[in-house]
Order: C-alpha cells, then sequence, then structure tokens
C-alpha cells in the first residue's frame, strides 16, 4: 500500500491531474493515504504531531534513576556520542569502578589477603587503605585507569613526590627539578582534571588531599595494580595485622599462578634506605614463607652502588648469628639480582612492569 500511494504521488508530481480526495477515499475502504516517510502529514482538520524528542531531552528523561556519579560525567562524553548510547556508556563506566572496588574488598583483595595470612597463624586487621592515596578524585575507572598508566613513567612519579613534599602550597617551577617546563605543565594540567591538585591562585597550587603525608602508600597502591592488571592476580596493599612474630605491617601480598608472593616497596632514594629495612625485610619472609618475595626500590639508579652492598652484608650477619649457610647474591640481568631461589631485588628500570615479570617468569 506503501509502494501505491508514492506511485500515485509521483503521478500527480508529474503533470497528471490528481484524483479528487473523495475518490481516493473510496478506492482504499475510508483508510488514510500512508505518510511519506521523512515528512509530517499536513491538511486541514489535522494536527501536526510534536517532534520527537532530542538527546538532551531523552538523557533528562533516562538520567533521571542514575547515581550523581553518572549524571555528573555526562557532561564529559564524547560529542558525537548521543541519549541512550552515551548514558550506557556511562553506567557501564561506573558498574567497572563499582567492581573494582568491590574486588579490591573482597576475595580479590582484603579476603584473600585474610586467609592468606590465617593459614601462617597472623590475623589481619585491614588492607587496601584508601585515605591517604594520591587518587583522581573526579571520574571514575576510567580515570584510574588513566592515572595508572601515567604512574609507569618514573618522571611521573618523582613529580608527585614533590607535590606530596610541598603539599600546602607550590609553584610550577618548584616541580622542575627532574623534568622540563613543558613536561611538569603537563603533567599538572592533569592533577588538576583529576583533582588530585587544585589551584590556589594565577599561579599556586596545592595538594588536595592533605592526608598524603608520604608517596609510599601511592607507591604500594601502584604496584598492587601491576599485578592485578598486567598479571591477572589477586592482590592486596598496606595491610595491617598482629600475631606475627616479626611487626605485621605489609607494603602488598599477591597470589600468582596459585604462588604466594610477597614484595616490599620503596620509594624513597637508595640514600635513605638503612640496613635495619632490610633486616626488617627478611624478617617478614620468614614470618610469610612465601614462594617468592621482592624488595623493589624505586629508582633508575645503579643497586650496586649501595642497596646490594648492603644486602651481602645483612645476609652475612644474618648467617653468622643463626648458624645458617650463607645466601649468596647474583645478577639476573641489568640490576636486578636474585638472593637463592626465593628473593629478588629489583630497581625500576626500565620499568616496574617488566622486571616485576622478570622476576615471575624465573620464579614460577
Amino acid at each position: 500500500m506503501e509502494e501505491g500511494g508514492r506511485a500515485a504521488e509521483g503521478k500527480a508530481a508529474g503533470g497528471a491531474p490528481a484524483e479528487p480526495k473523495e475518490k481516493v477515499a473510496a478506492a482504499t475502504g475510508g483508510r488514510r493515504r500512508p505518510r511519506r516517510r521523512g515528512g509530517r502529514r499536513r491538511g486541514a482538520g489535522t494536527k501536526e504531531e510534536a517532534p520527537p524528542a532530542g538527546p538532551a531531552a531523552r538523557e533528562e528523561k533516562a538520567s533521571a534513576p542514575l547515581s550523581f556519579t553518572v549524571a555528573e560525567r555526562a557532561g564529559r562524553a564524547e560529542p558525537e556520542e548521543r541519549g541512550d548510547l552515551r548514558l550506557l556508556r556511562l553506567q557501564v563506566e561506573e558498574l567497572a569502578e563499582r567492581v573494582g572496588r568491590l574486588e579490591e574488598k573482597s576475595g580479590e583483595g582484603a579476603e584473600f589477603a585474610r586467609y592468606l595470612l590465617r593459614r601462617r597463624g597472623i590475623e589481619l586487621i585491614s588492607a587496601n587503605p584508601r585515605e591517604a592515596l594520591l587518587l583522581p578524585r573526579a571520574g571514575g575507572e576510567k580515570e584510574i585507569a588513566e592515572y595508572y598508566e601515567q604512574m609507569k613513567r618514573y618522571s611521573f612519579r618523582l613529580f608527585l613526590r614533590d607535590v606530596i613534599r610541598l603539599a600546602s602550597a607550590f609553584t610550577l617551577k618548584d616541580l622542575e627539578r627532574y623534568s622540563s617546563e613543558h613536561t611538569i605543565r603537563d603533567f599538572m594540567d592533569r592533577i588538576i582534571d583529576w583533582q588530585i591538585a587544585r589551584r590556589q591562585g594565577p599561579a599556586a597550587y596545592q595538594l588536595a588531599n592533605q592526608a598524603a603525608k608520604s608517596f609510599g602508600d601511592t607507591f604500594e597502591w601502584f604496584v598492587a595494580q601491576i599485578f592485578r592488571r598486567e598479571f591477572g592476580a589477586p592482590t592486596a596493599w598496606g595491610i595491617r595485622a598482629r600475631n606475627a612474630r616479626h611487626g605485621g605491617d605489609y607494603d602488598v601480598v599477591a597470589l600468582v599462578e596459585g604462588a604466594f608472593v610477597y614484595v616490599e616497596v620503596k620509594s624513597s632514594p637508595p640514600k635513605h634506605i638503612e640496613p635495619r629495612e632490610v633486616n626488617a625485610f627478611l624478617d617478614r619472609v620468614e614470618d610469610l614463607r612465601p614462594r617468592m618475595a621482592i624488595f623493589i626500590e624505586d629508582t633508575q639508579l645503579r643497586m650496586k652502588d649501595k642497596i646490594l652492598p648492603m644486602f651481602e652484608d645483612v645476609l652475612k650477619q644474618r648467617a653468622h648469628e643463626g648458624g645458617k649457610p650463607r645466601l649468596m647474591v647474583t645478577r639476573m640481568v641489568r640490576e636486578l639480582f636474585q638472593v637463592g631461589e626465593q628473593i629478588f631485588i629489583i630497581n625500576s628500570d626500565p620499568d616496574v612492569t617488566t622486571n616485576l615479570a622478570e622476576c615471575l617468569r624465573r620464579a614460577l
């Protein structure tokens, strides 16, 4: 019927006299001729239909049951996205963010650590703390993922250390110790967008989370994220526990292919590392009895200048005091070293992920 209607319209447009409406109505049994596609029917005694709701109207209607987080994010969606497609993407992002947080608190995080420690007679008090972390306050999982990728850059981590050190008030010039002005400006624009820092005037800035007193907490989070995102391993960080023989603070734990991995991270320069910290690391290894233990110094300086000799001295002393054979330190590659079959000592050159992967490759 629709094709016939269009043919009749074509004849009328081509110059042939159009049939009277009464004759057409009789021929069609009183039914109205279908509308042409793409247009609205006009005529005497008829009411034009209201135009369909535009994208903004559909968004307003569809966003009513959404959380404030999703509705707030709608303003930052890609310009080519419209209506329900945009809102669907935002809902997926929020769900991904919620799942990530649940994983950190459930069997993929704190509960995993609880049972791991319980089997060793140690009781978990808390894990995965966020109060003192430098994390994006704006956005959701997409922004967290972007921040994580940026954290892979050693220069960005040095930049964040200075931001924490200066905290209450600083300028771009104050942050140019390790990077160029162009790089620092790019870093600052990013952390302003993420609400990690805020402006204090035309040229001054301030750290948003004043509870962040050290970069160490954020570096623990970053290493845990590497295990979760790059190696698909359940992981937890910032663990506090009791009933351990030696202290009860553990930086990062992970389970890789059924193997328990313990990681101790050091974000301060090598010159600030003391023998007592190496001893404390080895004590924790004895308490936890992991399949592999990794000592990370976040530096791109040579490990053999200070860290390696310090380990050798501490291992020699412990062997003498304990009446056990001395464990020897051997070089794996670059500035990565291995102690026996269980312990690894690494820096962050060329990057943390590559060096962790090398340790896992050798131990598994």
